[in-house]
């Protein structure tokens, strides 16, 4: 066998042309293409992959064959997003930011942050906000700024909360949770 080639324009994908053999009139010989890479981002779908075949032959001399097979992507709905800290201060409006990366192949839209609530001994809470993303592309990533306010009388120590990132890719709910550090500081 001379060559392998993919003719797929959906999957353009280059297969290695490592295994050249020899086969013998009328026997047949099988290929594996193992962990065939497909790009990150690629939609889901499935695709038709079509491989062609040519070898030398003595008497008729190059023959081509193409054999076709179809390859499923799948959704895959993954955001990255960090574990958040700032600081804070009693009678402030304190912003930071963050940034979000869309690493799955679906666009994901209507994205909200949900923080749980940090309270004090006295029933004093910090008040933490997000902006709601409209969508994200698969690969594209963006900056998200947030504030917290912190009450005059909170106790000056170190808060945690867990944030609930969500986000819909069609009929499907995306959901994770990433941690908040609010510490708060002498003003």
């Amino acid at each position: 066998i001379s060559t392998l080639t993919n003719q797929s324009t959906f999957l353009d994908v280059p297969i290695a042309n490592e295994s050249k053999k020899n086969i013998e009139g009328g026997k047949n010989e099988s290929y594996t293409i193992e962990n065939y890479p497909i790009a990150q981002y690629t939609k889901a779908g499935v695709y038709t992959v079509t491989i062609n075949v040519s070898a030398y032959e003595n008497i008729s001399g190059t023959i081509t064959q193409s054999n076709s097979f179809n390859v499923t992507v799948n959704e895959t709905l993954s955001l990255d997003v960090p574990s958040l800290s700032i600081s804070g201060y009693p009678k402030r409006n304190t912003t930071s930011s963050f940034t979000i990366a869309n690493t799955g192949n679906v666009n994901l839209a209507d994205i909200t942050f949900t923080a749980t609530s940090m309270k004090d001994s006295n029933n004093n809470t910090i008040t933490v906000s997000f902006p709601e993303i409209v969508v994200i592309r698969p690969g594209e990533s963006g900056d998200v700024a947030f504030s917290v306010v912190v009450p005059e009388k909170q106790e000056i120590k170190s808060y945690s909360s867990t944030v609930t990132v969500r986000a819909l890719a069609g009929s499907k709910e995306y959901k994770k949770n990433v941690s908040l550090t609010v510490n708060v500081n002498f003003g």
